[in-house]
Order: C-alpha cells, then sequence, then structure tokens
C-alpha cells in the first residue's frame, strides 16, 4: 500500500487525521519507496514461554495441555499484532495503530 493510498482512506474514514491528544494533524510514518511499512508489534516471547513451560511439565511427568480457545485467540492476536501500521504524532508524540490487513483489504478489496 502507498502512502498516497493510506492517506487517502484516513481522510474519507476519518475526517483528515487529527491528533485526539494535542490536534495536530502532522504525522510521521514509516516509508520506503512510497511505499508504507508494515510493523511487527508481536515479540513472539509468548510462544516462548508456553513452549518452556510446556517442557517442564513434560519432563516432571505430565502432559502438555492441550491448545485451549484461548490460546487460538492469543495466536490470533498476535497475529493482528504482527502486521501494524503505526503513526506518530509529530507534536506529542502519541502513537496511533492500525491493522495493515484490514486497511489493505478496503483499498484494494479482498484477495
Amino acid at each position: 500500500m502507498t502512502i498516497d493510498e493510506l492517506t487517502k482512506f484516513l481522510n474519507e474514514r476519518a475526517n483528515g487525521m487529527r491528533c485526539p491528544i494535542c490536534k495536530s494533524t502532522d504525522w510521521y510514518l514509516k516509508v520506503d519507496d512510497g511505499v508504507v511499512r508494515e510493523t511487527n508489534v508481536a515479540t513472539g516471547y509468548r510462544q516462548d514461554l508456553q513452549a518452556a513451560l510446556g517442557e517442564l511439565i513434560t519432563e516432571f511427568g505430565g502432559q502438555q495441555p492441550k491448545e485451549s480457545t484461548d490460546q487460538q485467540a492469543g495466536k490470533d492476536e498476535q497475529d493482528l499484532l504482527s502486521s501494524c501500521i503505526i503513526l506518530r504524532c509529530n507534536h506529542c508524540g502519541r502513537l496511533e495503530f492500525f491493522d495493515r490487513s484490514f486497511i489493505e483489504e478496503q483499498i484494494h478489496g479482498k484477495n
């Protein structure tokens, strides 16, 4: 997605983008050659911790629990956080997060 596509989308959906804190319209966004960069805010530590705990359970003679709906929800949440668009207000530093997949679907249609 290009910066122009994102700007048009946000202007159409939000009637311009004012910072809710300071009301500035001056935003910073990571862009490479006019293309909006995605940011992965999921660190993966949750999966590492779950794997380590599972190994400890097995080591002490127990059985690892089967994946629960809570664990699936965590994976869905992690998927959501793995492709974000982050804007930073250049006046007060507020961060705004957007779901890149959602916006791309809205702009380009479902794949």
